[in-house]
């Protein structure tokens, strides 16, 4: 969505996790994740900087399929969300220092600051570093490409 200013994201959990909420335990469904702020701008640089390397690296080892694939006359197609977010996890996939994007993830998902938190459960419970936690891997994926895509200019 480049150019699109976006302000907050809502991720439906494709593995619903189970999570105290007022004394009783209820199934996660979605959560709500707010746009960074400087507060957190120490972890976004770091998805940044993993996902410019790892564009970095694919441009380089594909240099000649990329020029081939400009003097095409084969229209370009749209990506869909859900692809573009695919695309963003397969060049992150390439880069040495794809871990530290689901540590810097995590940083930016679970900090808050006085009344105000990063992402919420269900629209409602502050995500938490042991709810992050509980987490399918499947749903970190797919968290982190969102956010990649929404909230960091990667141009895609």
């Amino acid at each position: 969505m480049p150019g699109k200013l976006v302000f907050e994201i809502q991720h439906t959990l494709k593995a619903p996790f189970e999570y105290a909420l007022d004394g009783s335990m209820v199934k996660a469904s979605y959560l709500v994740i707010n746009a960074p702020n400087n507060k957190v701008i120490h972890c976004t640089s770091i998805l940044e900087q993993v996902f410019s390397d790892a564009l970095f690296s694919i441009k380089k080892n594909f240099a000649d399929d990329i020029e081939s694939a400009k003097g095409s006359d084969r229209p370009v197609e749209e990506e869909s969300e859900e692809s573009t977010r695919s695309s963003i996890l397969m060049m992150l996939s390439q880069a040495k220092d794809y871990s530290k994007c689901f540590i810097a993830l995590k940083e930016i998902l679970t900090f808050e600051h006085g009344s105000k938190a990063m992402c919420y459960i269900d629209g409602l419970t502050k995500m938490t570093k042991p709810l992050f936690d509980e987490m399918s891997i499947v749903d970190t994926r797919e968290v982190l490409a969102a956010y990649i895509q929404n909230f960091l200019n990667t141009s895609l």
